[in-house]
């Protein structure tokens, strides 16, 4: 060694070896790589397939328009498709029940949301008779809430029939024998009618005082109930509308005509039976 040189330490400014990978991490990498590489071309093989496919499709169906204009075409009639479906609600209210208003006219309220008017479906059929003009005999009228119908008798003779709509459910009209105890030919309702403000417009329509409740500035204006016949505490018959079926809250309607007939020939003490 010349005196001149240092030595230097065993392994200084020599860079460090790489890592040296076993045989088995090697294979693992290199099956790896391979297995993605046939994945992705397994994909792409499929989706050249199925647009070969959905090219050829468009192109027998739409000859001899250009795949584009055919997909256009596609696209245009599914807008139009959209656009011309109509907004899937119901535009009529779900009703309750139904009133004459001050004039004669049908009102309808509504179970769910603000009350309002409505127009009237239009009701069955309404046939009544009368035959009793020149008959004699004690008056008695008979009530059948099964078939809705209302009998006026003279006597033993039926006389007059009319069809009837009585107490809906949870307002049932009493089964049993009673009597006409008031009569009043433009008798207006206690219980149901309308909130008016102090100039008599109406401020909410076919309420219940019992159940809505009145809002400040208003006052209640009763429904109309023509040729009333009290028979059993709030129950009594008049003209009212009839859709065919019990929708009443508990009084008895009838058709304006046989609600006057009957009127007029039932004195106070009439025997009313109302049968189930």
């Amino acid at each position: 060694m010349d005196r001149g040189m240092t030595t230097r330490p065993k392994g200084a400014g020599v860079p460090p070896a790489a890592p040296i990978l076993r045989n088995e991490e090697l294979a693992q990498r290199r099956g790896g790589a391979e297995e993605g590489k046939r994945w992705g071309c397994f994909r792409f093989s499929v989706f050249r397939r199925f647009h070969s496919a959905f090219s050829a499709a468009l192109r027998e169906i739409f000859s001899p328009f250009p795949v584009r204009a055919s997909i256009s075409i596609c696209a245009l009639l599914l807008l139009a498709s959209c656009a011309s479906r109509q907004p899937g609600f119901r535009d009529q209210p779900d009703y309750s029940t139904a009133y004459l208003g001050p004039n004669g006219e049908i009102l309808f309220a509504a179970r769910k949301g603000p009350k309002k008017p409505a127009e009237a479906p239009a009701p069955p059929e309404l046939k009544w008779t009368w035959s009793g003009d020149d008959v004699h005999g004690a008056p008695s009228i008979v009530i059948d809430l099964s078939e809705q119908k209302a009998r006026f008798y003279k006597g033993e003779t039926e006389i007059g029939c009319a069809p009837v709509s009585t107490g809906r459910e949870g307002y049932d009209t009493p089964a049993g024998n009673f009597s006409v105890i008031e009569k009043e030919r433009n008798h207006i309702s206690t219980l149901y009618g309308d909130y008016v403000n102090s100039s008599g417009d109406v401020v909410v329509r076919n309420v219940g005082v019992n159940v809505d409740k009145r809002p400040p500035g208003t006052r209640f204006a009763g429904a109309p109930m023509p040729f009333f016949l009290r028979v059993n505490g709030a129950v009594g018959m008049h003209a009212g509308y009839l859709p065919g079926y019990a929708a009443s809250h508990g009084c008895i309607r009838l058709p304006r005509g046989a609600a006057e007939k009957f009127y007029e020939n039932a004195p106070s003490g009439t025997p009313v039976r109302i049968v189930r």
